[in-house]
Formats: C-alpha cells, sequence, structure tokens
C-alpha cells in the first residue's frame, strides 16, 4: 500500500482508481502547458518527470484523496478557527472559497518539505501498484530506481561542488575584506 504521514500526524493511503485518474484528469493542470495531467501517461511512458513539479504533485495527491479527505475534513471546525484567528480580516477572498477549496487549503497545511518527498514517493508507488501488466510494473519499478539514484548521485555532486566554491572563497576573504573594505578578518 503506498501511504504517506503528513505533518499534522495525519496517514494518507493513495490508492489509484479508473475514477481517480479521470478526476485528476479533469482537474489537474500543468502550469507550464495548460494541458490537463494524465495519470495514465506515466503508466503508459514511464515519465515520471511531471510529478517534480510541485503544482502538479500536491493537486493529484489531493484528488486521489478527495473522499477520503471528505470523511476527515470538518469544515465547521475549519470555518470557526478561521472566524476565531481574524483570517478572513485578512484574506477576505477566501471566505467565499467553495467547499473544495477550503479542503485544499486543510490538505495543504499537513505538507512540508519532507512530507512532501514521502508524498511524491507515495504517488509513485501507487503508480506502479495500478500497473496491469507484470513487466510493466517491474519496468516503472526500476525507473523509479534508477531515477531515485540520479537524484542522488546528483546532489552529492552539487553538494560537493558547493563546498568547494565555499572553501575558496573561506581562502580568498580575508584578502577580499583587507582589499574591499580595509577590515581586519574576524578571529574567534
Amino acid at each position: 500500500m503506498a501511504f504517506f504521514q503528513d505533518a499534522n500526524g495525519r496517514e494518507w493511503n493513495l490508492r489509484i482508481t479508473v475514477k481517480a485518474v479521470q478526476d485528476v484528469r479533469e482537474h489537474v493542470q500543468n502550469p507550464e502547458t495548460g494541458e490537463y495531467f494524465d495519470l495514465y501517461e506515466i503508466v503508459e511512458t514511464g515519465n515520471f518527470k511531471p510529478l517534480k513539479k510541485l503544482d502538479i504533485l500536491v493537486k493529484t495527491a489531493f484528488w486521489l484523496l478527495y473522499d477520503e479527505i471528505i470523511q476527515e475534513f470538518d469544515f465547521q471546525e475549519f470555518e470557526n478557527a478561521r472566524e476565531k484567528t481574524g483570517f478572513y480580516e485578512s484574506f477576505p477572498e477566501k471566505k467565499n472559497q467553495t467547499r473544495t477549496q477550503k479542503m485544499f487549503d486543510w490538505f495543504q497545511t499537513g505538507l512540508t518539505g519532507e512530507v512532501l518527498e514521502e508524498m511524491a514517493d507515495a504517488l509513485s508507488e501507487a503508480i506502479v501498484n495500478f500497473t496491469v501488466s507484470r513487466t510493466q510494473k517491474e519496468a516503472l519499478k526500476e525507473i523509479l530506481a534508477s531515477e531515485k539514484e540520479l537524484e542522488t548521485e546528483a546532489m552529492k555532486l552539487g553538494l560537493e561542488k558547493f563546498r568547494e566554491r565555499t572553501a575558496r572563497i573561506r581562502e580568498k576573504m580575508p584578502e577580499i575584506l583587507e582589499e574591499n573594505f580595509q577590515l581586519e578578518p574576524y578571529e574567534n
């Protein structure tokens, strides 16, 4: 089962159904192209890159979890909290949001950077689980593993270059301070 836990401690099980694919196709647009997002395309092509776009990731998860969110979302409690804190005074346009828009706002309150990574992994796993063909399922698993490995290597390389540049700057710092500001380097 593909699941993740949000920052508010709620556990969400991502399961893709034909209905959920249709919901995503109707409601989730690629912000760059304006085209509607199709989960079947990932299954068919093995291209998981669209899930790297934050907007697509969050909205897709929301629509996959819509029925579950309806059960968890306490509309009256949400409204009371917004009224009590003066939220609507600061953001009057939010008062007229639809119930679905308010549920989306509520859902996003539990999404932190770490959670987003777990959610992306869970969504990728759910896509693999949705695949009918065993051969295709194995191929998608290999693609995901390769992408993870490449991302990890890229991050390590980026961090290594960052550290090298930082070290070079630190070496030159006394000279830069003295030349440009006539300052002596600070020593602990």
